[in-house]
């Protein structure tokens, strides 16, 4: 294998670990991700005094949405299979010799489950420079819950439809 694909394999190895133990941590992946991110503004409306969510802000995450609903279930656990013993050395070489990373897996798409799906208007508060979720329900999420949050009602189900699909599949049982 020549050595652009050795570090290809590599890289992708050791982000696909890191992001995943990220969120298995309940902690946003964004660092990892950055090459990710959605095109075009944050968008809300008002309505009244009150802010919200403007459901045009979802867009951006269609894409990425439709992507991994476009994933075959059955080809990705295998490919999960198949690439396991270098994400196992990944793993370890970030300090988890012997880790068993189904584990980290199982808690990632668990954490990702437990993201409900909120129909119809979202309230925002301002802060600084971002906004914070008016619902403390929703604000007490984990960062990397309120990334997936963000992709609005129609990808938070396309996506977790797709993760309870390769779950079964790999024989994980994510707490959901």
């Amino acid at each position: 294998m020549n050595r652009l694909l050795r570090t290809l394999r590599d890289r992708l190895g050791i982000t696909t670990v890191v992001v995943t133990h990220n969120i298995s941590e309940s902690r946003t992946p964004i660092t990892h991700l950055k090459a990710m991110a959605p095109k075009g503004p944050f968008r809300t409306r008002t309505s009244g005094a009150t802010v919200y969510v403007d459901s045009r802000s979802y867009d951006r995450y269609n894409g990425y949405a439709d992507a991994v609903s476009a994933l075959d279930a059955t080809g990705t656990a295998r490919l999960y299979l198949t690439l396991k013993p270098r994400i196992l050395e990944a793993y370890g070489e970030l300090g988890y010799p012997g880790g068993d990373f189904d584990r980290v897996l199982e808690r990632a798409i668990g954490e990702l489950l437990d993201v409900p799906v909120i129909e119809g208007d979202v309230a925002l508060r301002q802060k600084v420079v971002s906004y914070a979720y008016v619902d403390q329900t929703l604000e007490s999420l984990s960062p990397a819950q309120k990334h997936l949050l963000r992709m609005g009602p129609r990808n938070v189900q396309a996506i977790q439809a797709k993760l309870r699909e390769i779950a079964a599949l790999l024989n994980l049982q994510p707490e959901k």
